[in-house]
């Protein structure tokens, strides 16, 4: 195999991996459950990816980063869509934990007096 095929297999692999994370954020159910098993798929592509391009040349990156600059902005803005909605679900399950410890304190609250808050009228 030469040179040349050899690298240009590596550049077809790059792209491929990159597909692949594209098409795995654009598939995301966008449910919480899952960003865990999205994170991982995509962690292990950039990892490949990084194996790929210590094996190519600066020009054969440069070549392949402008033609396929539109695939990679892409990525980024559903990376970026991915990253604020995991915040948001987060902001709002932290919100709904505050609530819940606030009603407990509350129960406590009036569990803990020695005598009861409320009066008996039929004294």
């Amino acid at each position: 195999m030469t040179l040349d095929n050899m690298n240009g297999q590596l550049l077809l692999a790059k792209e491929s991996l990159l597909q692949t994370i594209l098409t795995t954020l654009l598939e995301w159910d966008k449910e919480a459950e899952t960003a865990p098993s999205i994170l991982k798929a995509s962690d292990e592509a950039i990892a490949q990816i990084k194996r790929i391009d210590a094996q190519l040349s600066a020009e054969e990156l440069d070549a392949f980063k402008e033609e396929h600059k539109e695939l990679m902005h892409r990525i980024l803005t559903e990376q970026q869509a991915f990253i604020k909605e995991i915040n948001s679900q987060s902001t709002k399950l932290s919100n709904q934990m505050k609530q819940m410890n606030q009603r407990k304190q509350v129960v406590h609250g009036y569990m803990d007096k020695e005598k009861s808050l409320f009066v008996d009228r039929e004294v």
